[in-house]
């Protein structure tokens, strides 16, 4: 009887062992086997998070696929290797050569959606905002001093001139400081044949009462009308009038040595 249970147990130690050892194994391979792999799938089981943010908002690194830059997942690959750096596939243009990417795309899978509110911002910017850079540069205004995220505090957020400054007259809106003004280069005052006097009279008070006073045909005439395209701008009076009078008559003089001035004309 003895011996019966001494083989029974002997049997199940036996059995036991096989298992344990079988079952350590299996573990061992499957945990760590160069066969297993990957999908995109398996990604959203545990970053479902990242994957609809990028789902949402993440522009082109949409189309990679999130295998196309984490190359496997800790302890397939090392930690260190899961993380891949920008460079690796961002190259080639003046922007990528720019150190801490993160400083601007904290979120990679969002990379478009950068808070600017903090630090200054100005020669990440001009790196891809080329034209902007240059009119900033070229016409030197109180605006080219300016870090970019002073007005820009959110990639691709524009504010509205008036957040800073008072409009000219009462009632003109963002729109309307656009007809003269460009953000990068606000001066020189530039406009096309739509702008009305009372834009350019706010500004040139005297002149305006001048004009309605005259009762001239320049009365009727839009300031624009001879003060084309450029703030400044003062035409010739031939240009309008080519040469109305005999040579003898205005040898050595100017129009405005007989008619006073071209807003408040003498006849």
């Amino acid at each position: 009887m003895r011996q019966k249970i001494s083989f029974q147990l002997f049997l199940v130690l036996v059995f036991s062992l096989v298992f344990a050892v079988g079952y350590g194994e299996a573990v061992q391979i499957n945990y760590g086997s160069p066969n297993a792999k990957l999908t995109n799938a398996d990604c959203i089981k545990c970053h479902k998070k990242e994957v609809l943010e990028i789902e949402k908002k993440g522009g082109k690194h949409k189309l990679v696929g999130c295998l196309g830059c984490h190359k496997g997942h800790y302890p397939m690959i090392p930690k260190s290797e899961m993380i891949p750096k920008c460079s690796e596939c961002h190259k080639g243009k003046p922007h990528y050569r720019l150190a801490h990417c993160e400083r601007c795309h904290s979120n990679p899978h969002e990379p478009l959606v950068m808070n600017l509110a903090k630090g200054y911002y100005k020669k990440e910017c001009i790196t891809c905002h080329k034209k902007e850079g240059e009119e900033l540069a070229r016409y030197h205004t109180k605006h080219s001093l300016l870090a970019c995220n002073t007005c820009h505090v959110q990639h691709g957020y524009i504010p509205s001139c008036l957040k800073c400054h008072k409009p000219h007259l009462a009632g003109q809106t963002n729109k309307d400081c656009k007809l003269c003004h460009a953000a990068h280069h606000p001066i020189p005052v530039t406009y096309g044949m739509n702008i009305p006097n009372k834009y350019c009279t706010v500004c040139h008070p005297k002149i305006g009462k001048e004009l309605a006073a005259s009762h001239t045909k320049h009365s009727k005439l839009a300031c624009v009308f001879c003060h084309r395209g450029r703030h400044k701008v003062i035409p010739s009076c031939e240009a309008c009038h080519g040469e109305p009078h005999p040579e003898i008559m205005i040898k050595g003089k100017k129009c405005i040595d007989c008619h006073n001035d071209a807003h408040a004309l003498i006849k």
